[in-house]
């Protein structure tokens, strides 16, 4: 992927982010799972090793986004030297 796709990916996944409906989504499948969490009896081993799994999926469903943005920052500041650099010359 060149650094103008990655720096696009990571501007899309700013939008996302930033989105109030997506992070909306993001909070209430949290809330959820971890409502579901403690509402698990004593004896729901099962139950509540599935709303944990859950919990970090979304969780890092979330990281994901956050870590397209952060190497689309990247990307972009590395052209922003490159282009720098080639006037300098």
């Amino acid at each position: 992927m060149s650094p103008e796709e990655i720096r696009q990916r990571g501007e899309h996944a700013r939008q996302l982010l930033e989105d109030e409906l997506l992070a909306e989504a993001f909070d209430l499948a949290e809330r959820q799972v971890l409502l579901a969490w403690e509402n698990t009896g004593a004896d729901q081993v099962g139950q509540r090793e599935l709303a944990y799994q859950l919990f970090k999926a979304v969780k890092i469903q979330r990281g994901v986004l956050i870590a397209f943005m952060r190497q689309g920052k990247d990307a972009a500041s590395v052209e922003v030297q490159r282009a720098l650099s080639l006037k300098v010359a």
